[in-house]
């Protein structure tokens, strides 16, 4: 393979990952909660965000992998591994926090409530980093 096709590949796959990224979070998930009685929806987003961080965690690694080179690989390798220790570490502590919200649990509540927030400006500021890369490749 020669360096443009190579760079075509990254450019593809980080466009892949851009875009699945931001069709989860504006499209996927409001209609889901639009369209599902709330209980359902997040339980149905519950069973759905670990693939969702799985899927961008490899579309990271093969948006990295043809451009070994650059710095912007090292980036999207690092974002590969936040995916993954967000999935494997930082999920399973939102859903017992969600968990103890759902029985009636203030202090289970609050926390849920600052670690979600705590996700969303990850995955926001993921976003805005991935978006960054995929300009950095079309020029």
């Amino acid at each position: 393979m020669d360096g443009l096709t190579l760079h075509s590949a990254a450019l593809t796959f980080t466009a892949l990952l851009l875009g699945g990224m931001v069709f989860y979070a504006v499209f996927m998930t409001p209609l889901v909660f639009a369209k599902l009685e709330r209980p359902v929806a997040a339980e149905f987003l519950r069973d759905v965000f670990p693939i969702y961080y799985q899927v961008m965690a490899i579309l990271a690694v093969l948006s990295a992998l043809p451009i070994w080179y650059r710095m912007e690989a090292a980036v999207l390798a690092g974002m590969a591994v936040l995916f993954v220790v967000i999935k494997m570490f930082l999920l399973p502590v939102i859903n017992r926090a969600r968990d103890l919200r759902d029985d009636g649990d203030a202090v289970g509540a609050a926390r849920f409530s600052k670690l979600h927030r705590v996700s969303v400006l990850i995955n926001l500021a993921q976003m805005m980093t991935v978006f960054w890369i995929f300009l950095r490749l079309t020029l």
